[in-house]
């Protein structure tokens, strides 16, 4: 195969990811990935469906936190619209998507470089891509099979039961009443009110500020401060340091000395937000590349007094976060 290849994953097997990448391309495959492929101020979701589209083959590495990533279903969702070929990765026991449980997955779980052998076999085959076995396949037909079969009869039986319930009484009649008589109501009968339904809601509890900064050079650290940022999906919000940095008289920061010592958090939506938030760094010289620092919802740095950084909101909903920010001079 020597069409562009489409890897879908979460940020917190971006190790795993980056590893194998670099042992594909050494293959001689043209891999696209996110973190490598989306440059500077580009449109995250346009730049994400135009890989889809031109991609020949889509991989997907399952794990706990991908098969609950909303990005990896949605690219998921389309590429098995658009008909594309898919090899599942698993590379930590999931529950995986119901929509390709059927197709054969690579297993890499045990040993790396079994299953990266097993991968370079599947991408270089031409054959369709394989379910799996008919065996299996037979086994769950004929168990689905003995379970229709027992519910059919189960129905069967209980219809039967109430018809018979039902026309007894014009078949056997007798004198004794099948029914036992309501008392009617009565006026000295006070009927009683039930208590008042109590609905009590459990609040969400209030989501933490951004972490204490760490002083990680063990110096003095000048005017602290909070900031709360609205980031929009795709969108990334500049932090220019000289423009941040303040600090008393005489201790005036160059390029070589003086730092920001920074901490984040993305407090809504919170908890369960911030896995698509990357913190990058402007590459010097690098006609406007950058490179990824940290990710996740929350985290600290440390970075140069001369150098730019960004946050960038690679998800599909608004993040608001909240930067914390001190000034040092290295020691």
């Amino acid at each position: 195969m020597t069409g562009q290849i489409f890897i879908s994953y979460s940020r917190v097997d971006t190790e795993f990811v980056t590893r194998l990448i670099t042992d594909l391309t050494r293959q001689g495959l043209n891999i696209w990935m996110d973190q490598r492929n989306i440059g500077a101020g580009q449109r995250w979701d346009s730049v994400i469906q135009d890989a889809l589209e031109a991609c020949d083959l889509f991989m997907i590495v399952l794990s706990p936190h991908s098969v609950e990533s909303e990005n990896v279903l949605d690219e998921l969702s389309f590429a098995i619209n658009s008909n594309k070929r898919i090899i599942p990765i698993l590379l930590r026991n999931c529950e995986i998507p119901y929509r390709i449980a059927r197709i054969q997955f690579v297993n890499f779980t045990r040993d790396y470089q079994t299953g990266f052998q097993h991968l370079i076999s599947e991408i270089t085959q031409k054959a369709p891509q394989r379910p799996i076995t008919a065996k299996k396949q037979a086994g769950k037909s004929r168990s689905i099979l003995w379970l229709v079969g027992i519910a059919v009869g189960l129905l069967c039986c209980f219809a039967l039961g109430v018809g018979m319930y039902m026309l007894y009484p014009y078949y056997f009649p007798t004198d004794t009443p099948r029914f036992v008589t309501i008392t009617p109501y009565h006026e000295n009968i006070i009927p009683t009110t039930p208590p008042p339904l109590i609905i009590t809601d459990t609040p969400t509890p209030a989501p933490p500020h951004a972490p204490e900064i760490k002083n990680t050079f063990g110096v003095q650290l000048y005017d602290e401060h909070q900031q709360l940022i609205v980031i929009q999906p795709g969108e990334q919000y500049t932090l220019k340091i000289m423009e941040l940095w303040s600090a008393p008289e005489g201790a005036a920061p160059s390029c070589a000395s003086g730092f920001m010592a920074l901490t984040w958090i993305v407090r809504d939506p919170y908890p369960n937000g911030g896995e698509d938030l990357q913190l990058l760094h402007l590459i010097p010289m690098g006609d406007g590349r950058t490179e990824v620092i940290a990710s996740g919802s929350q985290g600290s740095t440390s970075v140069g007094y001369c150098e730019e950084i960004y946050l960038l909101n690679n998800s599909l909903q608004e993040y608001r976060v909240e930067i914390r920010y001190a000034s040092g001079i290295y020691p």
